[in-house]
């Protein structure tokens, strides 16, 4: 592994070597980093995330599951399962190794989540979303067991009803992506009927 420092930009870049998936040996360099250590630090991450080294961060994890599944589900659906685990699962995950991950912090995790007051079905989707990740991890990547299967569940799914947010969930869901026009421009009908429901509510 090598890094270079660019006179014309003062930007860093790193070249390496690393097998693919077919056990060839691929050469990499990246450009545009800040700093020498910046540079060193992705490499790594590159290589472990490349070779399935549980060591990798769990973001890395993440993106690789996102790709995977994005060309097998509708669009708006990948959008919802982006928000969910940008808005709930990786403000406590990011940075965090696989290895580091056991039922315990899955544990604590579950606490703080549930300190926003979700409905209980709500609860339940963020946390089938984090344990589909686990998933993906203990199938390509050899992870031993899904630590979300060992900590348990949190809220539960309503019966007959699987999939369908209350009210207050909605509620939630639009001010947390009243910035994001691409997801709301993913359900417009949806979003439009449940304005208009809350606007003639009687209880608002």
């Amino acid at each position: 592994m090598a890094s270079f420092k660019q006179e014309t930009n003062k930007k860093w870049s790193v070249q390496f070597y690393y097998k693919d998936f077919t056990g060839k040996t691929q050469r990499k360099h990246k450009y545009g980093f800040n700093t020498k250590k910046d540079a060193k630090l992705w490499a790594e991450e590159f290589i472990r995330r490349e070779e399935g080294n549980i060591n990798m961060n769990f973001e890395s994890l993440y993106e690789e599951y996102i790709s995977s599944i994005s060309q097998d589900i509708r669009e708006s659906s990948l959008k919802v399962k982006e928000h969910i685990v940008e808005m709930y699962i990786l403000p406590y995950f990011r940075g965090i190794k696989l290895s580091k991950i056991d039922s315990r912090f899955i544990m604590k995790w579950q606490v703080e989540v549930k300190k926003r007051r979700f409905s209980d079905s709500y609860l339940s989707t963020i946390n089938s979303q984090l344990s589909a990740i686990f998933n993906y991890a203990c199938r390509v990547y050899n992870l031993t067991n899904n630590p979300c299967k060992t900590a348990g569940t949190m809220g539960r799914k309503r019966k007959g009803n699987l999939g369908i947010w209350s009210q207050e969930d909605m509620d939630a869901f639009l001010e947390a992506v009243s910035d994001k026009t691409e997801i709301r421009y993913a359900f417009p009908d949806v979003l439009d009927r449940h304005q208009a429901r809350r606007a003639v509510s009687p209880n608002r």
